[in-house]
Order: structure tokens, then sequence, then C-alpha cells
């Protein structure tokens, strides 16, 4: 059948468009493509207390710095105050396009936390998400912030109180020259009736679930870690639901005890005290609340689940203007594909996967020393321990005063 003069017409113009937009109509590029193949270049950008590596273009990768900097600020001075702050520094990988993001967490989530990543011999938290600085990516920075102020102002916490914590911490925000804390999580929450449902909230899934779900109080406070985390690379939908729901339950808690009636905050605030002057999380949890039978804390909980749960101001309270960045720095296509290789736990067709990156990495600078460092981390990993030295001796070769190459 000819083609009809409308349809001619039509190509035409599209084509037409395609050339006016110059790459406005270039098919869109594969995951994880690096910037010779034609993806986006990567650079680094650091803060006093951010390092940030994006794929995003400079200017606004600066914006995002300045942002998560005065995060931080605003976090620190209003809901951790300390005399002695910790020198500390978050990793931040932020990636521009969503599909990036998904080749390192399948599931839903706007960003993911590490303590340390799966494979690095030292402990440095590690935030890894998509996108410019919107609201997800704002409360997935804010809960892997309050992780370290709690740990730095407590110490090491039962499960409940720190994920309670972070949680309740991770919708921090400032307006009007106020600062304000407890607002509803805006991806869960909880409902009085008898069976859930699922509504948009702006950027957001809200996924509503029914009190009567909701754990325990008693069960929260003598739950274990593995509670909280699954310990599986793909878990069921099971398992996440039930994880989800302790952290859910977790937020609950520790909601009343933050902002609740005044008998409960006081307690709360001398545990806390107590904790942080260095007595025994559990001991000064039952110093502070041992006088309240575990009956009467399951029902005051249970109402504030569905009662309306206050958000508390504090103010007036500006945040100082961040510097600009300390650093700011491209960086090659031989230290991204080592950062992507680093960014899957080494098992499985992960190992097969990572082992692709660092090839990539040597291919592009053979006499990189940390490109040889990660490859001989990689290759003990392996156990094919006599290449995994010929690596390492090589790093160190280059810089022999490294102190990650000698530990």
């Amino acid at each position: 059948m000819p083609t009809s003069f409308l349809a001619r017409s039509l190509s035409a113009a599209a084509l037409a468009l395609c050339a006016v937009g110059g790459l406005g109509c270039a098919p869109p590029k594969p995951p994880l493509t690096c910037a010779s193949q034609g993806g986006a270049p990567w650079v680094e950008l650091s803060s006093q207390h951010v390092v940030l590596r994006t794929d995003l273009d400079r200017s606004e990768a600066r914006g995002v710095l300045a942002e998560l900097e005065r995060s931080y600020n605003a976090l620190e001075d209003v809901c951790f105050p300390s005399d002695s702050p910790d020198p500390f520094r978050m990793q931040i990988v932020l990636f521009a396009r969503e599909q990036d993001f998904r080749r390192f967490s399948p599931g839903s989530s706007s960003g993911v936390f590490f303590h340390a990543l799966p494979n690095d011999l030292e402990r440095a938290p590690t935030m890894v998400m998509y996108g410019s600085l919107g609201e997800p990516a704002r409360i997935t920075f804010q809960r892997g912030l309050a992780y370290h102020f709690i740990a730095q102002s407590i110490g090491p916490a039962p499960p409940w109180l720190r994920q309670g914590l972070a949680q309740f911490y991770s919708t921090f925000r400032l307006r009007g020259g106020y600062a304000y804390v407890g607002s509803a999580l805006p991806y869960h929450d909880f409902l009085k009736g008898a069976s859930g449902r699922t509504v948009r909230n702006g950027p957001f899934t809200l996924q509503l679930v029914p009190a009567s779900e909701a754990a325990s109080a008693a069960e929260l406070i003598r739950a274990r870690r593995e509670d909280f985390y699954s310990l599986a690379d793909d878990p069921s939908e099971a398992e996440r639901r039930r994880v989800a729901l302790n952290d859910l339950s977790s937020w609950g808690l520790v909601h009343m005890l933050l902002n609740g009636p005044d008998p409960y905050v006081q307690r709360f605030t001398s545990f806390l005290e107590a904790a942080s002057r260095g007595a025994p999380v559990r001991q000064a949890f039952q110093e502070a609340f041992g006088d309240i039978s575990p009956e009467q804390l399951e029902r005051d909980y249970r109402s504030y689940l569905v009662g309306t749960r206050p958000i508390r101001k504090i103010g007036p309270y500006t945040a100082p203007p961040p510097p600009p960045p300390l650093v700011e720095r491209a960086m090659s296509d031989a230290e991204v594909h080592v950062l992507w290789a680093r960014l899957k736990r080494w098992q499985g067709d992960g190992r097969a996967w990572a082992a692709a990156q660092l090839d990539e990495a040597v291919a592009h600078e053979p006499n990189n020393p940390d490109v040889r460092f990660w490859r001989g981390l990689f290759r003990t990993a392996e156990s094919r321990l006599r290449e995994a030295e010929q690596e390492l001796t090589a790093a160190l070769a280059a810089r022999p005063t490294d102190p990650r190459y000698l530990l």
C-alpha cells in the first residue's frame, strides 16, 4: 500500500523537529554508560560533611551539595547539638537517572543507606540515590544522617530505638525561619479501619496500614536486628512487608515517646540523657519507664497510632549558608567503573558483574593504583591470592605511603 501524503508529511515534520532539537531525539543511552561511550560525565564534589559523586551536571551538583550540607548543619544544630561534634563525612552516590540506580536497588525505594559498602575494608556511611534533591532524596539523606547522629550521641542502640528515631528525624524540615520535627512519614502510615489501602501522596506512594496490624510495644522492645533488616539479597514480598511494618511500628512508638503526652516525653528525655552519658541503653530505659506497666504502655501506644500526632515547631532558626565546595573535580571512566563495582556485593551474579566493571577500569587506566588496589581486594574475595598479591603490590609500589594500601 503506498504511503499517504499525510503520513509522509508527519514523518518529515518529525525528522525536522529532531534536527532542530539536536540530541533531543537521540535514543537514550543504556543503563550505566560511561562518558567515553556517550554517557554523562561523573564529578566528585566535597564539603565539610559530604562527599558527592554524581553524573548530574556540575551546576546542579553544586546545588545538591549545598542543600545536603545545609540539611546536615540544621539537623545537627536543632536535634543533635554537641560540644564535640564528630568529624564525619557522608558518602553520597547520586545517579541522574532512575534506570541506572535500579541496577543496584531493584525495589521501589528512592535511596539506600549503607553503614559501609558491602566490599569496603573501612567503614564509610554511604547513601545511593537518584534524581536531584527532591523530597524522596531529602528524606532518605536525613534518615541516613540520623543513624550517624544516634550512634554519636547514645552509642549502640536497640533496633527499635535506632529505626524509630531515624524515621522520626527523616522528615525534619526548615520552613519560614523555623524547624519542624514529627511530620508524618510520606510513604507509610496507620489508619483506624480494618483494611489498608494505597494512595498517591505527591512524589510518594502512601501505604496506609490498619493500626491493628502494628507490632506491639513489647515485641518492638525485644526485637532483634534481623527483624528490621532483610538478610536476603532478593527478599520475598512477605519479608519486605514484615520489615516495613516493624519500621513503621517503631516510628509510631518513638513518635509517642518524643512528641506525645508529657509523662512519656519527660521519661524518654531522661532515658536519652542517661544513655548519652554512657549508661547501658536497656538499663536506662528500664529506669525511666519501669513504673509504667506493659499493659498501660500498650494501650497508650495503640491509642496514639490512630490519634492526632503533633508536629513540633522549633525556632526561630535559620541555617547558615553553606560554603562553596572544598573540592570539585572530574572523575575518570576508570574511577566510575570502580565505583559501580563497589556498589554490588561480590557474591553470586554480582561477582561476575563486578569483575567486568573492574576489567573495564583496568582497560581505561592500567597503571592507576586505585584500580589495582580494588582489583586486588576483588581477587582476595575470589581466593585468588597470588593475583591479589600482584595487584596490591603494584598499588603499593605506586603509592608506598597510602594508609589504605598499607592496611
